[in-house]
């Protein structure tokens, strides 16, 4: 009997993804569908820049921008506009797991894509999945040196969300390409300052003369959020339970679901954050150290954006995305890395499925028992996190803690 072709196989395993996928055309999603529906009502009744304003949330302005296509197309199509919207999250799904496809010409990491983001976009009608292709098109051009394309498409991915920017770090540090002061003069500030720098400059002033200061509103109250954690599985979700347990008198269910706490600041807030410090530039430092290769890039943005996970406040139940999509890409030059991967996208989706279930309206995490779970769960999360942090420390060590003479 002819033996069919893996390549076969994988491609047809690919379609059925695809087709499941769009099987949850119709599913409403968790609680952020209500907000997505009312801001393309916001464009509908003030218009693009009106309706942003209108808003009055946390999103940079690009968000809107695809609400309105999504408002347009409603409107052409004659479908509605929750339809509407579920079509361009699907046709991003895609088209993501398509450039994996280009890019890797790996069919296996593609259906990964594709079957791995379904519960977040397709199930639960989350947006992330809107950055994909423009973060994938800004990495490939960094890869190739393309610094020009690279900018235009990271700062359009960072104009749909914010948290583009906490890896921006480590790709400022891949670009300079040193690992020692002494490296400076060494720096290709022409090519840096005419791709990178000025069409920045412009890209900004485009962005602020079209969409006026609530670009910089938006971005200020997201970074003043005033929550311990907002369901992630997280160091500030254990404390959530503990300020719980010690204050056995409050009601601390809704809707069967443990209460996420605000704070406006406190010493809870700034023993995090010191903790997501320290990790998050050690981080740094280590990167700064050690070979500018691509792949190097990817692992440390991935470890800067676990520690941002398991150790800042404000975080929420899909902040994993980038980290899971970054770690799919790191499989295409290192195998090993797998593992790795596999945990990055089973935290990612277990997260989210606790609390919303599979078309976000039943939390699998109901009363004490699942409060108990929930924070179990927090722990090892974090312990995973810290093993894959590990390697951080063993660069600071060889670069900074000098071996002890053998005496003989």
């Amino acid at each position: 009997m002819e033996i069919i072709k893996q390549k076969n196989l994988q491609q047809v395993i690919f379609a059925i993804t695809c087709v499941f996928s769009f099987s949850l055309l119709r599913s409403r999603g968790e609680v952020d569908i209500e907000a997505w529906l009312l801001w393309i009502n916001n464009i509908s009744e003030h218009g693009l820049i009106g309706g942003y304003i209108a808003n009055k949330d946390m999103y940079p302005p690009f968000t809107n921008v695809i609400f309105s296509l999504v408002l347009k197309f409603s409107a052409l199509t004659n479908i509605s506009v929750l339809v509407s919207l579920k079509l361009f999250i699907f046709g991003s799904l895609l088209i993501t797991s398509l450039i994996f496809l280009a890019w890797t010409k790996n069919w296996l990491l593609a259906i990964a894509v594709q079957a791995g983001f379904t519960l977040n976009a397709m199930a639960l009608s989350y947006i992330d999945i809107f950055i994909a292709p423009f973060l994938l098109i800004s990495l490939y051009a960094l890869y190739n040196r393309n610094f020009l394309l690279f900018t235009i498409f990271y700062f359009i991915n960072v104009m749909i969300k914010w948290q583009g920017i906490i890896i921006l770090p480590f790709i400022l540090l891949y670009i300079l390409n040193i690992s020692s002061l002494k490296e400076i003069k060494n720096i290709i500030w022409g090519k840096i300052a005419s791709q990178i720098v000025l069409p920045s400059v412009v890209l900004v002033v485009f962005v602020f003369m079209i969409f006026g200061r609530e670009v910089y509103d938006t971005f200020d109250r997201a970074m003043k959020e005033d929550m311990l954690s907002g369901y992630a599985l997280n160091l500030s979700w254990i404390i959530t339970r503990i300020v719980y347990f010690l204050n056995p008198e409050a009601n601390f269910f809704e809707y069967g679901i443990m209460k996420i706490i605000y704070i406006k600041s406190g010493e809870i807030s700034y023993f995090t954050k010191f903790i997501f410090f320290v990790f998050f530039f050690s981080t740094l430092i280590a990167c700064f150290k050690e070979k500018k290769s691509f792949i190097n890039l990817l692992k440390f943005s991935v470890i800067g954006y676990l520690i941002y996970f398991a150790f800042n406040t404000g975080v929420h139940e899909n902040h994993l995305f980038l980290a899971s999509l970054l770690s799919l890409l790191i499989l295409n030059y290192d195998s090993k890395f797998l593992t790795e991967a596999i945990g990055i996208m089973l935290a990612f989706n277990i997260n989210m499925f606790l609390f919303y279930g599979t078309l976000g309206d039943q939390p699998y995490i109901h009363g004490y028992f699942g409060a108990e779970i929930s924070v179990i769960l927090s722990a090892l999360f974090i312990i995973f996190f810290m093993m894959i942090y590990l390697p951080v420390l063993n660069i600071l060590i060889k670069n900074f803690v000098k071996p002890k003479p053998i005496k003989t």
